[in-house]
């Protein structure tokens, strides 16, 4: 929850500049991983690395293998979990 808090404060930030380029990604991606990690917010954090993806596709690849290679079983769990929760039919393997 602090770490989410603390990166959405950072790029919503009204004293300086917003962060761009590789510094926003690298905060929009800590941020969707520490929204991911709690329970409560698992959807958010899944729309959030979407939202990050969509903007700037290369980069969050790159951040993501990079910075959270301990974690992607989680996100393709939780990706995976998301997608036969919404879409059943699909009857996804979990591997």
């Amino acid at each position: 929850e602090e770490i989410f808090a603390r990166c959405t404060s950072l790029l919503e930030s009204k004293r300086g500049p917003h962060p761009k380029g590789r510094m926003r990604v690298l905060l929009e991606v800590t941020r969707a991983l520490a929204c991911l990690f709690s329970q409560r917010h698992s959807w958010q954090g899944l729309r959030l690395y979407l939202q990050t993806y969509q903007r700037n596709k290369q980069e969050t690849v790159e951040l993501v293998q990079k910075r959270q290679t301990a974690h992607l079983p989680k996100i393709k769990k939780a990706f995976t979990d998301k997608l036969m929760q919404t879409f059943p039919c699909l009857g996804l393997d979990s591997k």
